[in-house]
Order: C-alpha cells, then sequence, then structure tokens
C-alpha cells in the first residue's frame, strides 16, 4: 500500500455500515419499529419473569404456611382471579412479540442475535407455555374439583404445582437474559 493510500477511520457521516454480502445495512436509528418490538418483548419477558418468581418465592410458600383447607380455598381463587387480560395478554403474547423481534433481526442480517432470540422463543414457547398447559393448568382443574379431604388435595397439589412453576421461573429468566444479550448485540 503506497502512503497515499489510506484505509478509512471512520464510516461517511451518516452513512450507515455496509454489508460485504448483500446490500446495505440499516442504522437503528432506520429501524424504530425493530426497537420497539424487541423493548415490547424485553418487557412482557420480564414481567412474566418476575409474575413467575412471584409465585415460586411468595405465594405458594405462603399458602403451604396455612391450613390446608384455607390455602385450598385461597389457590382455587387465585386460579379463578387469574385469568383475566391483564394475564393472559402478556402469557400469551411475549413469545409471538419475541419471534417477530427474531424476524425483524433476520430482515436486519443480524444473525446472532436473531439465533438468540429463536433460542429465547424456545425457552418461553416450552418452558413456560407447555409446562402451563400441560402441568400447572391440569393441577389447577384437579385442586378445583378435589372433593376429598383438603390436606389430601393440598399435599397432591403443591409439590408438583411448585417444581413445575421453577421451571417456568427458570425457563422466563433465562429467556429474558438471553433477550437481553440479544438486544444489546443488535
Amino acid at each position: 500500500m503506497s502512503a497515499s493510500t489510506r484505509w478509512p477511520t471512520a464510516w461517511p457521516a451518516g452513512q450507515p455500515p455496509r454489508s460485504t454480502s448483500g446490500p446495505p445495512l440499516r442504522s437503528r436509528a432506520e429501524a424504530p419499529v425493530l426497537d420497539v418490538v424487541m423493548g415490547l418483548a424485553l418487557v412482557l419477558a420480564a414481567v412474566l419473569a418476575g409474575f413467575w418468581a412471584t409465585w415460586s418465592v411468595v405465594v405458594l410458600p405462603a399458602l403451604d404456611s396455612l391450613p390446608a383447607p384455607v390455602a385450598v380455598a385461597a389457590m382455587r381463587r387465585c386460579n379463578e382471579t387469574v385469568l383475566t387480560p391483564l394475564f393472559l395478554v402478556p402469557f400469551a403474547t411475549a413469545p409471538l412479540t419475541a419471534a417477530a423481534g427474531g424476524v425483524g433481526l433476520l430482515l436486519e442480517r443480524a444473525w446472532l442475535p436473531a439465533l438468540l432470540v429463536g433460542f429465547a422463543v424456545v425457552l418461553q414457547v416450552v418452558g413456560v407455555v407447555v409446562v402451563t398447559g400441560f402441568v400447572n393448568v391440569p393441577l389447577n382443574g384437579a385442586l378445583a374439583e378435589a372433593q376429598g379431604a383438603p390436606s389430601e388435595a393440598w399435599a397432591a397439589f403443591s409439590g408438583p404445582w411448585q417444581r413445575a412453576n421453577l421451571v417456568r421461573t427458570a425457563s422466563g429468566l433465562a429467556a429474558l437474559v438471553v433477550l437481553l444479550v440479544a438486544a444489546r448485540m443488535s
């Protein structure tokens, strides 16, 4: 290289870096929708991770400390109360919003962040949605219909429900961390 040839030390003002294997990449300022989608995915993941953690750290330990008839009645009431849009909308849209963010990252050719978001979606779907549908909800239904002694109903419910909720909590927190890393990288 001659003395008069220099490598650029910065990109031209206002110009985003260019991909070497395709069309120019857009700057983040040109992709505000993706920023909003990823921000919403993070908020939803954080809300749900906190929700699951609260059940593990506060609610079920408190119910376990009560007499079984009171614990059963309280849990039945909680299960009736939770079925509102304030819970169901974040629960249903968290993985969908993250998936939309992942698609946006793929369109941006941000391969590694998109892969990480895909992993977070799998954590949310398998570790939260599937566990909820196949373990927690059936346990809630069995508790609601239990006719025997409340102590037996609570003993059959609490341990399995808490173990499944621990899976949801860990999956939700892991998904949140992975989404944070992906958002930071993108």
